[in-house]
């Protein structure tokens, strides 16, 4: 073999090497695109799956306890309201009745006194 023979045959070895190299680019470009593609759809799949996750089971969780909690805050308000008027009542009927008391000269045991 001469050196032309073997320069020629690194020249046919050289162009396959460059049309395989190529291919293989060309490819691994689909095969990312395929990819992209694939996992985009994956996204977005698990990004609906979530929303509706979120919307079925976290939201109307959240919109029950929130009215829950509306309506323990209203019976709150009006126990307080009730509490208050009592103890109102309470100061007022235990001055009425140590007036009475006074006049009639009755002492009660110590532990009926009402405690402010």
């Amino acid at each position: 073999m001469t050196s032309d023979d073997l320069n020629q045959i690194r020249g046919v070895v050289k162009e396959e090497i460059a049309v395989s190299e190529h291919r293989l680019k060309e490819e691994i470009s689909a095969s990312e695109q395929r990819l992209r593609g694939e996992m985009s759809a994956s996204d977005k799949r698990v990004m609906t799956d979530v929303g509706n996750f979120m919307e079925d089971k976290v939201l109307s969780t959240l919109e029950s306890h929130t009215a829950t909690l509306k309506s323990h805050t209203t019976a709150l308000k009006q126990i307080i309201s009730n509490t208050e008027n009592t103890s109102d009542n309470t100061i007022r009927l235990d001055k009425r009745v140590i007036k009475v008391e006074d006049h009639l000269g009755i002492t009660h045991p110590p532990e009926l006194n009402i405690t402010r």
